[in-house]
C-alpha cells in the first residue's frame, strides 16, 4: 500500500509541475488571499497587463492563452498544458508579453 501511494505521488508530481505542497492551514490562507483579490486585466497589443487589488504578498492564478508568453514581470509562469499556465504573482502589477 505504501509503494502504491509513493507511485501515485510520483505520478502526480510528474503530471502537475506547478502543484504546490502546502499544509491544510497554508491552503486555507491561500484561498482567503485569492478570494479577497480584485483582478483587473487588460490586453494591450502583444501584452497583458494585470493589476491585483488587495494583494498581500503573493497570489496564484490560472492563465489560458493560445499565444505563447515570452516574458513576464511581477511574477512567474509555469506551463501546465499547451495553453494553460500557473501564474505566481509576486507583485500587484504583472505584465506578460506574447509572441507577435
Amino acid at each position: 500500500m505504501r509503494d502504491q501511494f509513493a507511485e501515485h505521488l510520483q505520478w502526480l508530481t510528474e503530471r502537475t509541475p506547478g502543484l504546490r505542497n502546502v499544509t491544510a492551514t497554508e491552503g486555507a490562507m491561500a484561498v482567503q488571499r485569492f478570494s479577497r483579490l480584485q483582478i483587473n486585466a487588460e490586453m494591450e497589443a502583444q501584452s497583458y497587463a494585470i493589476h491585483l487589488g488587495n494583494f498581500y504578498d503573493q497570489a496564484y492564478l490560472m492563465l489560458r492563452s493560445v499565444q505563447a508568453p515570452v516574458s513576464i514581470s511581477g511574477g512567474k509562469l509555469t506551463r501546465v498544458t499547451s495553453s494553460l499556465y500557473l501564474l505566481e504573482a509576486n507583485q500587484p502589477d504583472i505584465t506578460i508579453e506574447f509572441r507577435k
